[in-house]
């Protein structure tokens, strides 16, 4: 590769959406289903032997195994029923709402759930409380209910369930009021094959570990309120079918419009037994805010890579902490509720706000380039690193950050998709953590280091066994190294504003 920065700059943005297209090849997908919100785009292109191995050597957040895409696999998305030879794209959507509020409202409707509960229980019904509920289907909303046996000696009577109606009706005033951030990650790209979903489903579920139970339009489902929002779903259009899993912890919805396949995966955090009837409850009150939420984008992205090119994940990190916002917001509804606000030694801000990685097609899948767009904190430290020769010491780039990763004692972890993970380790703070690998990189191999802060190059020939922590996120990267001499060249732009770097074998 040229030793400059323009014409660093010129390789790596070789397969930029802002280029012309290829003569040939893979077609563009469905890029209008791509929002320019997401806070993960993850592109390949649908067939039977397109896969970019190097890829899989980073962490990077994928899509669930509910989508069953198995990671955006390009046979798994031909198996899905997307046209081959077509680009399908796999995008995290954004939480709606604001966390913090959501948590305040769920907070006062799970304390009024409670008190409810408690006041039934005493009250003129008492041990036959749940079963008066039952005659009703109302005991998903009374928590314990789900524990109690019938009573035969119960025999509820109108004026029983009457009481319980005028007990339970501040508890759908607050429902109504309560919003519950979903995780929602969304697949899309043109399709070849109308209906291929619903004819193939049986062997499409073996896809997800857990268990799936698929509802299909014109399916008549019973009158439950744990079906309420499924029966929605199946009534609106362009809905082929609709798969609840899990036990009601994810719902993915299919969706066929005009020649675009659309698959949206809606899930919970780990659900409490006694909020399971309450989620379902919500549910029933809100199907038109969840039909909302499978709107198209108002907004297509602009990718930094052309996925026809190449295999693309795109991380956009502040979309990625407000995820992780909603996640913790709705934790309330699990076992072991995740307390609000900063846990353990604050931590300093990411000095990358937007990553973009390629495995660019043509390489067998081992070269990697990527761009690092920086943060103000990363701006604020580009701007104060000198254009000179790079020393072996790499002390020009700055004290490295120390950044806590390890979750606080006390704390059940959630499955947040940025914090405390290696995706925020490599994604957020690489830039400002790999110094101290890459001197080591250069004590083992005297003059692997060469060039400047603008356009540098390492060799990264035979590098110590200790180049990246222990840690199975980079096991594999660290052994391709080991395999094969690979070199890593790259650089600022000249407002230092991006890193671009390129990975290859020797």
């Amino acid at each position: 590769m040229a030793r400059n920065p323009r014409a660093l700059a010129t390789a790596l943005l070789a397969g930029a959406t802002g280029l012309s297209a290829p003569g040939c090849g893979p077609g563009a997908g469905a890029p209008q289903w791509v929002d320019a919100r997401a806070a993960v785009v993850r592109c390949a292109v649908a067939g039977p032997d397109r896969v970019q191995p190097i890829l899989g050597d980073l962490p990077t957040p994928t899509p669930p195994t509910g989508l069953y895409a198995r990671a955006l696999d390009p046979m798994a998305l031909d198996a899905l029923g997307y046209a081959r030879e077509q680009v399908a794209c796999a995008t995290l959507l954004p939480t709606v709402g604001d966390p913090a509020s959501a948590r305040r409202s769920l907070t006062a409707l799970l304390d009024l759930q409670d008190e409810i509960a408690r006041d039934v229980a005493r009250g003129a019904d008492g041990v036959c409380a749940c079963d008066v509920a039952r005659t009703m289907g109302a005991d998903l909303l009374l928590p314990g209910c789900e524990r109690t046996p019938v009573r035969p000696a119960c025999t509820p009577t109108e004026d029983d369930r009457e009481r319980l109606r005028a007990a339970l009706a501040p508890l759908r005033e607050a429902t109504t009021a309560s919003t519950i951030p979903l995780v929602h990650w969304r697949v899309s790209g043109p399709t070849d094959r109308p209906g291929w979903f619903a004819r193939r489903v049986g062997q499409l579920l073996a896809q997800h570990p857990g268990p799936s139970d698929p509802h299909l339009r014109g399916e008549a489902l019973p009158d439950r309120t744990e079906l309420a929002l499924a029966r929605a779903l199946l009534d609106a259009p362009d809905v082929t079918a609709v798969v609840v899993q899990d036990t009601g912890q994810a719902l993915l919805v299919v969706r066929e419009v005009d020649d675009v396949l659309v698959l949206d995966h809606l899930s919970y955090p780990p659900l409490a037994p006694s909020r399971r009837g309450l989620v379902r409850y919500w549910e029933s009150l809100h199907a038109q805010d969840v039909l909302a939420r499978l709107a198209a984008p108002q907004r297509p992205a602009t990718l930094r890579f052309d996925p026809r090119r190449g295999t693309v994940v795109e991380m956009h990190l502040p979309a990625l902490a407000g995820v992780d916002a909603g996640i913790e917001a709705a934790s309330i509804l699990s076992p072991h509720p995740h307390p609000p606000g900063p846990h353990g030694e604050p931590i300093p801000a990411p000095v990358v706000e937007h990553a973009a990685v390629q495995a660019p097609f043509g390489t067998r899948g081992t070269e990697l380039v990527a761009r690092f767009e920086l943060s103000e904190a990363g701006r604020e430290w580009a701007q104060a690193i000198p254009n000179q020769v790079l020393s072996p010491t790499l002390d020009e780039l700055g004290t490295p950050l120390l950044v806590p990763f390890a979750p606080p004692e006390g704390l059940t972890p959630l499955p947040f998709v940025l914090r405390g993970t290696w995706i925020e380790r490599v994604w957020a703070y690489g830039p400002r953590l790999v110094p101290p690998s890459l001197a080591a990189v250069e004590m083992a191999n005297p003059g692997a280091i060469s060039g400047k802060v603008e356009d540098f190059s390492i060799d990264l020939r035979s590098p110590p066994a200790d180049i990246f922590p222990e840690d199975d996120a980079l096991d594999r990267l660290r052994a391709r190294l080991a395999e094969r001499p690979h070199v890593l060249r790259g650089g600022f732009d000249a407002e230092r504003t991006e890193i671009r770097v390129h990975l290859a074998p020797d």
